[in-house]
């Protein structure tokens, strides 16, 4: 509340028509006692033609409205805050330059002004949001659209996926077919080859599943699909899909592991990180070795993938598991091999259960 005595309130008068936004001053009836210059321009009302003259008969959308009461509450004594997203405006002035609002949209606060302990009037205070507002609604408006990209995209993957899937599935069944001599005798090398293949159309088709995982992760819908799995047979499919790059390199691509280890979890994301992380061991690896362990723990269990490799910069490991792709080491250039990024958000949905034993 403010006090105001004989002769104070010119100098506000004064301050008022300096600032951005309306003041308006009213009296215990409403009548208008003065009125700035930023609400000369903005009503395209002169004060002299409203001075003394009612608010409810300048502005009579008022009347009988919440706003009406407001005012009058704040005649009586009360301070009062219209945020614009419970009131879109408060007096009803035009929005110049924003054709798709019919009124200006605004903030407002109503200060009671006292004189000998008795309430006299209100300060109306408005400030203009509209192009705040417009800005806000522009934005929501381009999320929108980018929301329906998204899932445009998602609903074109989720599709091509599927044409991708059935003449890989088809590979794998007549591999099988072969493997099984359904159509003739193979010999044991023609059996490696065709299982080689076999390996080699699952991940494809372990790519595919990852296109649709980056899909799921941007929406934020990527759940794990927990199944019975052997931590063991997951490293060894791993190493065998890797092997061919690793040999392209002359490295020697090892494996540790116990014969079986049985858990519950999410074996096509338990074997994507292993892939990329092997990937990406063999990519930067230009002379030597990659070796990969399964260590197990009473009831936990763990990949460690060793190599003889320049490694992460010290101030990059903070950021492998946010998702943000770490420099390539220094000294480094490329010769072959992919790595993919992933590991990280899949490595993060994945930790909370994907090497507890059952």
């Amino acid at each position: 509340m403010r006090e105001l005595f004989d002769g104070s309130v010119d100098p506000l008068r004064e301050l008022s028509d300096a600032l951005d936004r309306g003041v308006v001053i009213i009296d215990a009836d409403l009548t208008v006692r003065h009125w700035n210059r930023w609400m000369e321009a903005a009503s395209a009302r002169p004060a002299d033609a409203v001075l003394g003259a009612g608010l409810l008969e300048i502005f009579p959308e008022l009347r009988g409205d919440v706003r009406e009461a407001m005012l009058r509450r704040a005649v009586a004594g009360e301070s009062i805050v219209l945020a614009h997203r419970f009131h879109e405006f408060l007096l009803p002035l035009p929005a110049r330059g924003f054709p798709e609002y019919a009124r200006m949209q605004q903030s407002a606060r109503l200060l009671p002004i006292v004189r000998q302990g008795q309430p006299a009037g209100a300060f109306v205070l408005v400030q203009d949001v509209t192009e705040r507002v417009a800005r806000e609604e522009q934005l929501r408006a381009a999320m929108r659209r980018a929301q329906a990209a998204s899932e445009a995209k998602s609903a074109f993957i989720a599709s091509t996926s599927h044409e991708l899937r059935t003449p890989l599935s088809a590979i794998i069944g007549y591999t099988e077919l072969m493997a099984g001599e359904i159509s003739g005798p193979t010999t044991p090398r023609q059996k490696q080859f065709l299982e080689r293949i076999k390996l080699s159309t699952q991940h494809l088709l372990s790519l595919i599943e990852e296109i649709l995982t980056f899909s799921r992760l941007e929406a934020g819908k990527e759940n794990l699909l927990l199944d019975p799995c052997d931590l063991a047979a997951l490293a060894r499919e791993a190493v065998a899909l890797i092997e061919p790059q690793a040999l392209l390199k002359g490295l020697r691509l090892t494996c540790s592991a116990p014969d079986e280890l049985p858990v519950v979890s999410d074996p096509r994301k338990v074997r994507q990180v292993l892939l990329n992380l092997l990937g990406n061991a063999v990519k930067f690896t230009d002379a030597g070795s990659v070796h990969l362990d399964l260590l197990r723990d009473g009831d936990s269990a763990c990949y460690r993938i060793s190599d003889t490799g320049p490694g992460i910069d010290s101030d990059q490991i903070e950021d492998i598991m946010t998702g943000k792709p770490p420099r390539p080491p220094k000294d480094w250039t490329p010769s072959s091999g992919k790595s993919s990024s992933a590991t990280p958000p899949v490595s993060r949905a994945s930790r909370s259960s994907s090497f507890s034993r059952s």
